[in-house]
């Protein structure tokens, strides 16, 4: 039953609904307009890891899937910008970015949200999302490196998932 509101929530979302929906633990209750659009608080947990993703500030605010419970640092704001575009503001008030210079790893440090801040989300199956970039790569959690999230893969796998759990 959690899943398919958590399916509902989502589908809601990207479909730019203004209604919000409620259940135990998925809800769009704090969210606030702002002239770019819709923007919710939540977390998210890496699939290939079931973990929470977390801003790291004592590793240069990268993004990282390996927190057991979501805290102050796993808290993510989800600024909906029209169609499927979002971006993702971290607890320090900085965009993640996928940092093309920096072997595309994510990281919290933008003051704004441009192209390298803005992705696609894609619904999956089992109410899983998959973020894409404006480079055409999708994000993943990397156990190989120490569950970084970096966006260079081409295809979604289990690595690529993602859940949003809305707060």
């Amino acid at each position: 039953m959690k899943k398919l509101v958590l399916f509902s929530i989502v589908l809601a979302f990207l479909a730019g609904c203004s209604q919000q929906q409620t259940s135990d633990k998925t809800t769009a209750q704090d969210s606030t307009t702002t002239k770019n659009g819709k923007e919710l608080k939540v977390n998210i947990k890496a699939n290939s890891t079931n973990k929470f993703l977390c801003c790291d500030g004592n590793h240069n605010n990268n993004i990282i899937g390996d927190r057991e419970k979501a805290g102050e640092w796993e808290e993510f704001t989800l600024i909906k910008k029209g169609g499927d575009s979002v971006s993702l503001k971290a607890y320090n008030g900085k965009f993640v970015c996928a940092d093309m210079a920096k072997n595309a790893i994510l990281i919290a440090d933008r003051d704004a949200a441009g192209e390298w801040e803005t992705f696609i989300m894609e619904s999956q199956k089992d109410d899983k999302v998959a973020f894409k970039t404006s480079s055409n790569k999708y994000i993943c959690c990397d156990q190989k490196k120490n569950n970084l999230l970096v966006a260079d893969r081409d295809k979604i796998s289990d690595w690529e998932l993602f859940t949003i759990i809305y707060k």
